[in-house]
Formats: structure tokens, sequence, C-alpha cells
């Protein structure tokens, strides 16, 4: 049959779109398919990669929102945190302020009844997290000085003087890293003791 003048030619018979999207699904199957049973033991191992840390970050998501709630929302949060950090600060003094730091803990050993026989601090070193990064406290880096005191005297005068640097009116946050005592005297009951401590400031 002839087609009319001016006519477009038709150009071939219109396809049904189901029957392409069910040729172009078919397809892809077979291509996921081969790329099973081909190279992709890598692939399968990402797409498990992936879905394991889109399960972990929606666990910590579901945590954040389980602290807003308990906080009474989101502003409540944010204020708690920033009174945090602030309570931080202050337990945290800058780098340069070490020198007062030792007088203190040198000048609680009298209130505690405690004698110094010896004393020897080490370099600040910069403080490492459980996740392996550095500690930082509003862009400065939180460093620790290791002090060792060696001192005389009675358990109850040794634990006193423990509890005082670590409470919360020493001027900056301390870490009691190793005690080790000895008899020095069984008829006072007086000991000899080797007390490892960190003093934490901020990076000046």
């Amino acid at each position: 049959m002839a087609t009319p003048a001016g006519s477009p030619r038709p150009r071939g018979r219109m396809r049904d779109p189901r029957l392409v999207s069910a040729a172009a699904v078919g397809v892809l199957a077979g291509l996921v398919g081969v790329s099973a049973l081909g190279p992709s033991s890598r692939m399968r191992a990402e797409l498990r990669g992936i879905r394991q840390s889109l399960a972990r970050t929606q666990e910590r998501l579901w945590q954040l929102q389980r602290l807003l709630e308990e906080a009474g929302g989101q502003a409540a949060w944010v204020t708690q945190q920033e009174q945090r950090l602030e309570a931080m600060r202050q337990r945290l003094p800058v780098s340069s302020q070490v020198p007062v730091l030792l007088d203190a803990l040198l000048g609680s050993l009298g209130s505690a009844q405690v004698q110094l026989v010896d004393v020897a601090q080490g370099n600040l070193e910069p403080v490492v997290g459980l996740d392996g990064q550095p500690v930082r406290i509003d862009e400065a880096a939180c460093l620790g000085l290791p002090v060792t005191l060696r001192v005389t005297g009675r358990f109850h005068a040794l634990a006193g003087l423990l509890q005082q640097v670590t409470g919360s009116g020493f001027p900056c946050v301390v870490k009691v890293e190793h005690v080790h005592l000895a008899l020095k005297d069984p008829t006072t009951m007086s000991l000899n003791a080797t007390v490892q401590l960190v003093l934490y400031v901020r990076e000046a």
C-alpha cells in the first residue's frame, strides 16, 4: 500500500514499553548472574561491607536519638554538651600552667601528711583516644604530663593524697597510672610508695 505524499514514513512497529522494561530487567539479571559467577566475589564483599556500614550508622543514629530524648530535646542536649565542655576547659588548664600544677601537687603532700622522697616528671605527650585519634578540646591538643612521686606515709595518708589529687578540687584532671607500696617500718606501719600519675592540660 502506497504511503500518501507528505506523510512521515513509519520507522517500524511501536514496542510495548512493558516488554522493553522486562527485557531490560532480564539483561540486568543476566549481568548480575555473570558477575556473581565471574570475577566479583570482591563485589559481594564490598556490598556486605556497605550493608554493615549502613547498619553501624543506623545504630549510631538511634543512639543519638535516644540521647536527645533523654536530654529533653536537641536544644537541651546542646546546652548539656556546652556545660560539659566548659567544665572540661576549667579542669584542663593550658600547658603554660604546668609549673603551677606541680606546685599544687607537691603542696598536696603536706596537707595529706605524706613526706616526699623524690619527684620526677616526663615530657608532655599528646593524648590519643580509643579511636586512635588525638584528643582535642576547642581545637587544642590535649596533652599528658607523666609525674612519678616517691613518698612515705601511712596507708590512710597515702589514700587521702590520691583522693585529693584526683578530686574535683584539684586544678587539673589527674590519672593514677600505677601505685607500688612497700612496708618501711613495721612498728609505725609506715609505707614507701611509688606513685605514677598523669596530669592533663591543653596545648597553649
